[in-house]
């Protein structure tokens, strides 16, 4: 079975280099390799795979767990017991892992994983959400905010890292970053911008603007987003189209998906329930 026949790649330059690999249903052997510029985490869903070599069972990844490279690690795809295995690869730039420490510790330096395999199940479900970030081909500041989180969690259990003090709460620092939001419905926020906005740095904010809103900034931002449609589409008859990019919806098939998400209704039928309820 050739490898290439199952694998599936995401990427995206817009949160630093990232690229997603997943490979399904494949018994394909990958030799002794390394990756010189990335990070690299395994997630197994089926079957299993020796990240070394084959019979080493420190090395033996089974679903559930993670496998953890650094940059230039040597390390091998082998299945196990030459059974079909099913992976996903995340490969993370080196900077957004410095990022992340400079986060946690205040230190401008790549940081390094101490174990092989691990088990974690809050980094796997936010390595998922990372993922259907990219997938989706959500905006800048889901995917930024997403990609934050995922290695700061990773530092943070699976480094050398002596955290830093996260600060008091900021109830000025949320208020501005509400404001410089609500302000920008239709735009594009990266999480650079919103941190500076509120004068925070990016992981300090998600946390405190979690804290006190309840949801994460991009998660306030949709819902804000979809606020203003339901009001775009209870109060005229503008286009679907013209609705979408003036929320700040990629196109009417992302604002349509996203709009049923939390509404329970598609766009056009919440627009026919409000005009009979009128009526």
């Amino acid at each position: 079975m050739n490898a290439s026949d199952n694998l599936q790649c995401w990427r995206t330059d817009d949160a630093g280099t990232l690229v997603v690999q997943r490979l399904v249903n494949s018994t394909h052997a990958y030799p002794l390799h390394s990756h010189d510029d990335v990070y690299g985490v395994g997630v197994m869903e089926i079957g299993g795979c020796y990240c070394v070599k084959a019979g080493q069972e420190a090395s033996l990844a089974t679903p559930g767990e993670l496998a953890l490279f650094n940059p230039g690690q040597v390390h091998s795809g082998i299945p196990y017991r030459r059974n079909v295995y099913t992976y996903k690869m995340f490969y993370i730039g080196q900077e957004a892992m410095k990022a992340a420490l400079r986060e946690l510790a205040d230190k401008d330096r790549p940081p390094e994983f101490r174990r092989l395999i691990v088990q974690d199940r809050e980094l796997s479900e936010k390595l998922n959400a990372l993922h259907r970030s990219l997938a989706d081909g959500s905006g800048p500041l889901s995917l930024q905010s997403a990609l934050l989180e995922t290695c700061v969690r990773i530092v943070a259990k699976h480094a050398n890292v002596s955290p830093k003090d996260s600060g008091p709460h900021e109830p000025g620092a949320v208020k501005r970053a509400v404001e410089f939001l609500n302000d920008r419905l239709g735009e594009k926020i990266s999480l650079e911008e919103l941190a500076n906005a509120a004068g925070l740095s990016r992981y300090h904010l998600i946390r405190v603007f979690k804290k006190s809103c309840g949801l994460t900034p991009h998660a306030y931002l949709t819902q804000q987003r979809i606020n203003r449609a339901s009001s775009l589409l209870k109060s005229g008859e503008t286009p679907l189209s013209e609705i979408a990019l003036a929320t700040g919806f990629t196109d009417q098939c992302h604002f349509t998906k996203t709009f049923r998400s939390l509404t329970g209704a598609t766009p056009g039928r919440f627009r026919t329930a409000w005009r009979n309820r009128a009526g």
